[in-house]
């Protein structure tokens, strides 16, 4: 659960990673982390189209002079009645607007063809990331996060990754990879691989399987895990834990 419209509606030992947020129009609580990779990624949005405000108004101010210098050049042949400088003038006006058109519907395409190749990557990294959800559920709330955490780059097809605070990682895709694992952001909503063998393993399982940690001691995933793998020993935990009146 990110976004919840009241806060009784999270669990109690979450609450305090949630703040008051907005989320599709309605006002609740959203995690932290998710809110702060929001804004983070509006940032990052305003800085690039303010860059992008800057070149165009370069470019605008560009063909402005040129217009300029061409009409003074215009009046003076207007003047000395040059009829013959008059026809080049408009002839390389011409031309220029006809080669302004061409260069604009070509950027425009390729713009176009090369932000949908980044969209393209980018869900293709979302889906494969997302697998790690330990049901259907927690691999949407993955994928919501990760849209937020991975970007690709339209002109370079490179990718960026943040992390929980914004932050640009110097990581490749499996370095991320490797990192989704350790964020406490997805601990709750990935299955970790369990070992089943040796006494105290890293998940609570001895020799035989049985379960060393108590029921209200393992995340999500862990029973998650242990429901799939040993049903019989999820429901003993089960009644253990009601049986002692949690």
């Amino acid at each position: 659960m990110l976004f919840s419209e009241k806060l009784e509606d999270v669990p109690e030992q979450f609450r305090a990673d949630y703040v008051e947020s907005e989320y599709e129009g309605k006002k609740g609580y959203q995690h932290k982390g998710v809110v702060s990779l929001a804004n983070a990624y509006r940032s990052e949005r305003e800085k690039r189209g303010k860059v992008e405000a800057t070149l165009a108004e370069l470019n605008a101010k560009k063909q402005q002079e040129l217009e300029q210098a061409r009409e003074e050049e215009r009046q003076k042949a207007l003047d000395s009645n040059n009829i013959k400088r008059l026809l080049e003038i408009e002839g390389q006006k011409t031309a220029d607007a006809v080669a302004r058109a061409k260069a604009e519907g070509k950027a425009e395409a390729l713009k176009e063809l090369a932000t949908e190749r980044a969209k393209e990557r980018k869900s293709a990294l979302i889906e494969r990331f997302k697998q790690k959800g330990v049901d259907e559920h927690a691999k949407a709330a993955i994928a919501l996060i990760l849209d937020r955490m991975i970007e690709v780059d339209p002109e370079t097809q490179q990718e960026a990754f943040l992390d929980v605070s914004g932050k640009a990682m110097a990581v490749d895709v499996s370095g991320f990879d490797a990192e989704i694992d350790k964020m406490p952001l997805f601990a709750h909503l990935i299955e970790k691989k369990q070992s089943t063998s040796g006494a105290g393993g890293a998940n609570g399982y001895g020799n035989a399987g049985t379960v060393q940690k108590k029921f209200e001691e393992m995340n999500s995933a862990e029973l998650a895990a242990l429901l799939k793998q040993n049903p019989a020993e999820y429901k003993r935990l089960k009644d253990d834990y009601h049986s002692r009146g949690k």
